[in-house]
């Protein structure tokens, strides 16, 4: 699930921010079916970091076990089919926005 697909599909002004806690903590007001995924990618925001920028840290977070990644695969998987499904791009192969895609033409984005 991208929390900011979400945010923008209901209009809501978000920051320039790379923190899924952040991000997905607003999903379940304006979604409530994506709170378990909003619930679940929260954590995930150094993954998004301490493996990008490895330098960055004195004590360098541990890689993820195999089984997680798998988990959380699955789980950002899902998340993608549910948004896609909820924009109306289920029929294409590409994962383009259709032409039913219910996006607002205008998002003030901070």
């Amino acid at each position: 699930m991208s929390p900011k697909a979400l945010l923008v599909l209901a209009g809501e002004a978000f920051r320039r921010v790379h923190d899924l806690d952040e991000l997905a903590a607003r999903i379940p007001m304006l979604y409530p079916r994506f709170t378990p995924q909003a619930e679940a990618i929260r954590s995930l925001t150094i993954w998004g970091v301490a493996y990008r920028y490895p330098g960055l840290e004195d004590d360098p977070e541990p890689l993820p076990a195999i089984e997680e990644l798998a988990r959380i695969t699955d789980l950002l998987t899902d998340c993608a089919t549910r948004v896609r499904e909820l924009i109306g791009t289920g029929s294409r192969q590409d994962g383009m926005p259709s032409s039913r895609a219910a996006v607002p033409p205008r998002i003030a984005i901070r």
